[in-house]
């Protein structure tokens, strides 16, 4: 004998799984609506346990769905001299200026000159760089000036990935876009950069830029 009342509640738990399998852990209201709908006797199981993904697949007998592992927050370290001097090199021009240009590559056979951006922030001029392959990384030019004319990064500089905020170099003409090596200075402390800079107010408690 025919029993309709099982076989209207196999359709609503089939229907009840494909459902799932689309709109569970992604839209729960709207989950929860389409099931309503399509098979209200299960709107009270539904209010006192919404399945996660988990649950429909194991359900429907399968492993289909498969999660994908959260992305850690990596920082990209800060290159070696002997990394970045592999990819990188100054040129100095008739006008005195210096330039950070990228050597010849198995992508490219000649030497090419690297582009720079003024930070609207501090008016410090920055770079992206990448060395070794894969790790890409924003510089100040005056950091990496100093890496690569003196062979080390500032002493005050973070080298593990954390943000610096450029006043590790200090400029001795007081223009943020000189980065001749001759026009750098390290700092050694927090207190000589307020005395080089002359100002009775820490640097940082000015968010952490220097003008």
């Amino acid at each position: 004998m025919f029993d309709y009342n099982k076989s209207k509640e196999e359709w609503a738990a089939d229907t009840f799984i494909k459902a799932g399998r689309d709109l569970a852990n992604l839209n729960h209201e709207r989950f929860l609506k389409e099931c309503r709908n399509i098979a209200p006797q299960l709107t009270q199981v539904l209010d006192n346990n919404l399945p996660c993904r988990e649950d429909v697949d194991r359900l429907n007998g399968t492993n289909s769905v498969t999660r994908k592992k959260p992305r850690k927050n990596k920082r990209n370290r800060y290159p070696t001299y002997e990394e970045a001097a592999d990819r990188y090199m100054l040129r100095y021009t008739s006008q005195g200026r210096v330039e950070v240009w990228a050597k010849p590559s198995a992508s490219c056979s000649i030497p090419v000159k690297m582009t720079t951006r003024t930070s609207p922030e501090s008016g410090h001029v920055k770079i992206s760089i990448t060395a070794p392959s894969k790790n890409g990384k924003e510089v100040y030019v005056s950091h990496l000036v100093f890496l690569l004319h003196y062979k080390r990064w500032p002493q005050m500089m973070k080298t593990d990935g954390s943000p610096n905020n450029g006043s590790e170099v200090l400029h001795v003409d007081g223009k943020l876009t000189n980065n001749h090596p001759s026009n750098l200075k390290e700092a050694v402390s927090h207190e000589e950069v307020n005395q080089f800079l002359g100002t009775k107010f820490d640097y940082r408690e000015m968010g952490n830029t220097y003008e």
